[in-house]
């Protein structure tokens, strides 16, 4: 559900997917360059979800503006998750990707 705008952050940020996740996804994206990369594996990830029929967005599993202070607040408990991201992720942040994937 935050993917596409996860990735764009990332991609904003300088930072890029992971190849060996972009190879075994797709390894037509290895002759790309580092952000069409990152997009591309983002475009088939979403083609994943999609094939699913997982929900695309929070809305869909009942998820409400009145949810994105405490789900960001929640978010920078996940301090595993944190500091192993490639670019830094305030509550601000958190928020912004919350709020986007409504």
């Amino acid at each position: 559900m935050l993917l596409d705008d996860y990735a764009e952050t990332e991609t904003q940020s300088g930072a890029t997917a992971n190849t060996r996740e972009l190879r075994v996804l797709d390894p037509s994206l290895a002759s790309l360059g580092t952000q069409a990369q990152a997009q591309g594996f983002v475009e088939r990830l979403a083609a994943l979800t999609r094939a699913t029929g997982l929900p695309l967005r929070l809305s869909e599993l009942g998820i409400g503006p009145e949810h994105l202070d405490l789900l960001a607040s929640e978010a920078m408990r996940q301090e595993r998750l944190l500091v192993n991201n490639p670019c830094p992720i305030s509550e601000a942040d958190a928020r912004r990707l919350y709020e986007a994937a409504l």
